[in-house]
């Protein structure tokens, strides 16, 4: 009775779940600089802070994975709405970097910003597992940042679609 005089639903107790198990992790920087001055910094900031909210709770995220395609119209809503302010936050460091001539005018900051997501979820995973591997979790990010700074950036090399040579 106690949980449902709290929540009214179970609805309300799975976005109240989900908003405290998902929030950004400590020192998550959420405001940008007037000015974008180092594109390195915009990259490593998100993957950093993403990597950290997702070894809090990789066995939810696991979870959760497998379980969306069960998931009705208000778990997605409720899912988006926890991730989507901080994935917007980058997207919008993203395009102000390609205003202060920084990143290409042809990359796509979604991409970018869903491409972060997807190499620093894929090496979390991999850190979760027990397998040896021959470099660290920072490395890895490291790594990532890397690739993506020099895929989008004005002096380095790229890829059409991704802010490549067009």
């Amino acid at each position: 009775m106690t949980l449902f005089r709290l929540f009214q639903n179970k609805q309300n107790l799975l976005t109240a779940v989900l908003e405290r198990v998902f929030a950004p992790a400590p020192g998550t920087r959420m405001e940008a600089p007037a000015v974008e001055t180092d594109l390195s910094e915009i990259v490593r900031e998100y993957a950093a802070g993403y990597a950290a909210n997702i070894k809090r709770n990789v066995a939810l995220r696991r979870v959760l994975i497998g379980e969306i395609q069960h998931f009705q119209e208000h778990e997605i809503k409720v899912i988006r709405g926890i991730f989507e302010p901080t994935r917007q936050h980058v997207i919008g460091r993203l395009r102000a970097a390609q205003e202060a001539g920084l990143a290409r005018r042809e990359m796509n900051p979604a991409i970018v910003a869903d491409q972060i997501n997807a190499m620093v979820f894929m090496g979390v995973l991999k850190d979760s597992l027990p397998l040896c591997r021959e470099y660290s979790g920072k490395d890895y990010i490291d790594a990532c940042v890397e690739t993506i700074v020099r895929a989008i950036e004005t002096r380095g090399g790229g890829i059409d679609g991704m802010g490549g040579n067009a």
